[in-house]
């Protein structure tokens, strides 16, 4: 699996402190039928969620300064239960899978990022939801 087909466009915020990390999901994600919004901390992607009701999918870093992605998953999830967020970890212990997944994250994309990990999971999502 290395592109996506998605007839309809789909928004995906990643939140990602790391401009490296970013950058290489973009790189993935910019040539998909994907508009890429991004916060830099746990705080922007609480607003952002906020702001955008288009968004449906979140890759939520989880070690961020301000707000970690927990805090940030846990009141993203108070608001729109229906937004599937992924979380990136380098912290894969079991957990730490359970406290992300105990928060509210659908599931767990392990860093370094595997191009296509990240493809199955947004194939899994436009599949459930059928886009």
């Amino acid at each position: 699996m290395n592109t996506l087909h998605l007839h309809k466009r789909l928004t995906v915020l990643v939140a990602e402190d790391d401009d490296t990390n970013y950058f290489f999901i973009y790189s993935i994600l910019s040539r998909a039928n994907v508009e890429l919004k991004r916060a830099v901390n746990g705080r922007e992607a609480i607003e952002i969620c906020k702001q955008h009701p288009e968004i449906g999918l979140v890759f939520m870093d989880i070690k961020m300064p301000e707000v970690d992605g927990i805090e940030a998953t846990i009141a993203i999830k108070a608001m729109r239960p229906e937004v599937v967020i992924i979380a990136q970890t380098a912290y894969v212990m079991q957990e730490d899978k359970e406290i992300a997944l105990k928060a509210g994250c659908d599931g767990i994309l392990p860093k370094p990022i595997k191009k296509a990990d990240m493809l199955a999971y947004i194939d899994k999502y436009v599949e459930e939801h059928v886009l």
